[in-house]
């Protein structure tokens, strides 16, 4: 049986040094590959604040015409089947493929491999991309600060319920301690939030979806679970709010009996803060926003719900926002599913603050890219 607390305290003790990204592409040509909103995230997370913009030559995506290259965000942009090589520049590219959707990877990479080019790298397996809400000073001091939360983090090992969930956090954990992706057992990204290998007690038909975006969890517990009774959605970007109604407005009476869509965040209090609306994903609250939204604790707007699951992908608010929903926790023990991968001491911060509730949860684990990115936390009570 594996010693995921001894893997865990080898990294806190350990002294090895991996490549940055910019160390891996320096010196190379390098493409990317997928120019939809993974290449959005990639940019705005990855490539301006660490300037490597330049180090792009060309981005390629199908949906470009093969025999009509554009420039896209400065960048040469291109068709796969219209993107020339000679053989000997592409043993000397790195392509880094920036969707997030697994089911496309096959495709990708053998278009890659038709130019000649074998070194691959994900986006979402960069250290740099999984750390973008970290702030400088744990970025700058990264290894002490892991150590001073040594036994927080050892002790959220032991809550966790099954091995798939022990082995996906000390990989998870390890990859912030070491600076590097230490590979973590994935699950099918169609079952988010909606995982066939835990049994969930509650159900989804009251069902809180915090961090809506455009419509898709709910389409996924459409499929999963069929009509719900009643649902409730938290969406503060304005432009995903306005495609979400859409969504709902042309599925009405199709996905619940009610639905009741808020065009908020959620948070510990009702205020308003600052907020970065992104391009048409990353939407965030940040000191740096370009925005202001209105945010809403869940027990004093859903008083009396009773939810039977509540889901959060809020970026990096969800601690607030589950302190906003403690009574509503306290009173109901809804299941939860809640994103942990968007600050490393999430990862054991949320558990324990559940865990100290005192309610009976069990907790689960499951990644859904192989990477730090898409881990989330399922709790559930007897």
């Amino acid at each position: 049986m594996t010693d995921y607390k001894l893997d865990i305290l080898d990294s806190l003790s350990s002294d090895k040094h991996y490549p940055s990204l910019a160390d891996r592409i320096k010196g190379k040509n390098v493409v990317v590959y997928g120019a939809g909103e993974g290449w959005t995230t990639f940019r705005l997370f990855v490539l301006e604040p660490y300037r490597l913009m330049d180090s792009i030559n060309a981005l390629l995506d199908i949906k470009f015409d093969i025999n009509q290259p554009r420039i896209r965000d400065g960048i040469p942009s291109y068709h796969p089947l219209g993107y020339n090589i000679s053989i000997n520049d592409a043993k000397n590219t790195v392509a880094i493929i920036t969707t997030g959707k697994q089911q496309y990877y096959n495709a990708m990479i053998k278009d890659l491999s038709h130019l000649g080019i074998t070194d691959i790298i994900f986006s979402q397996n960069t250290i740099e991309f999984a750390t973008y809400y970290t702030s400088l000073q744990v970025k700058q001091d990264w290894k002490q600060y892991y150590n001073n939360h040594k036994n927080e983090i050892l002790s959220t090992l032991d809550l966790l319920s099954d091995d798939t969930s022990r082995n996906t956090y000390s990989c998870f954990i390890r990859s912030f301690i070491e600076n590097t992706i230490f590979k973590i057992p994935a699950i099918s990204d169609t079952e988010q939030y909606f995982p066939k290998d835990i049994n969930m007690k509650k159900g989804c038909s009251r069902f809180v979806d915090c961090g809506s975006h455009r419509g898709e969890t709910i389409a996924r517990l459409n499929s999963f679970y069929g009509k719900a009774k009643h649902i409730v959605c938290f969406e503060p970007d304005e432009e995903n709010f306005k495609i979400l109604s859409d969504y709902l407005t042309k599925a009405d009476g199709l996905l619940a009996d009610s639905i009741t869509a808020f065009p908020c965040g959620v948070y510990s209090t009702e205020k308003r803060l600052t907020f970065d609306g992104g391009v048409s994903c990353n939407s965030a609250i940040s000191e740096l926003g370009n925005t202001t939204i209105q945010c809403v604790s869940i027990d004093n707007v859903l008083r009396g719900f009773n939810p039977t699951r509540i889901k959060m992908d809020i970026e990096s608010a969800e601690v607030e926002a589950l302190k906003g929903a403690e009574k509503t926790i306290k009173t109901y023990k809804p299941d939860l599913s809640i994103c942990v991968y968007h600050l490393p001491n999430h990862a054991w911060e949320i558990p324990l603050y559940l865990h100290n509730l005192n309610l009976g949860y069990r907790f689960y684990m499951r990644s859904y890219s192989e990477s730090i990115m898409e881990t989330v936390l399922y709790a559930t009570t007897d």
